[in-house]
C-alpha cells in the first residue's frame, strides 16, 4: 500500500513519463492528497490511457481534482473507480464538460454509468 505519500512521489514521475500506457493504483488507500497529486499530473502526462483507482479513499475533493485534471489530459480513456464512494462528483464534472477529449468509460459500481464517446460528445448512459 504506497498511501498519499508514495501516491505523490508516483505523480511527480508522471509528469515526465512518456512510456507508460496503463496504471494500477487500485487498494492502496489514497486519499484526496494522493489524488490531487495524480490529477496535477494527468494535466502533463499525455501517454497514460487506462487507470485503475479501484478501492482507494477518494473523497470529493479527490474526485473534483481528477475531473478537471480530465478536461485538458486527452490521453485517458478508460477510468476505473469501483469501491470509491464520491465518484457522482467525477460523472457530474464530466457529464458537464463535453470538451473531454479521450475518455471514453468510467466504471463504477456506485453508480450504474457508463460514459461513451459519440460523435465528439459525450454522454451518460444507465445501464
Amino acid at each position: 500500500e504506497i498511501g498519499n505519500a508514495g501516491c505523490i512521489a508516483l505523480a511527480e514521475s508522471l509528469k515526465t513519463n512518456n512510456t507508460l500506457r496503463e496504471l494500477d493504483v487500485g487498494n492502496n488507500k489514497i486519499g484526496n492528497a494522493g489524488i490531487i497529486a495524480l490529477a496535477e499530473s494527468l494535466k502533463i502526462n499525455n501517454t497514460l490511457q487506462k487507470l485503475w483507482l479501484i478501492g482507494n479513499n477518494i473523497g470529493n475533493a479527490g474526485c473534483i481534482a481528477l475531473a478537471e485534471s480530465l478536461k485538458t489530459n486527452h490521453a485517458i480513456r478508460k477510468l476505473y473507480l469501483y469501491h470509491n464512494m464520491s465518484v457522482i462528483i467525477l460523472l457530474q464534472k464530466c457529464k458537464a464538460n463535453l470538451q473531454t477529449k479521450a475518455l471514453t468509460k468510467i466504471y463504477t459500481n456506485y453508480l450504474p454509468f457508463v460514459l461513451w464517446k459519440f460523435q465528439k460528445q459525450l454522454i451518460i448512459l444507465l445501464l
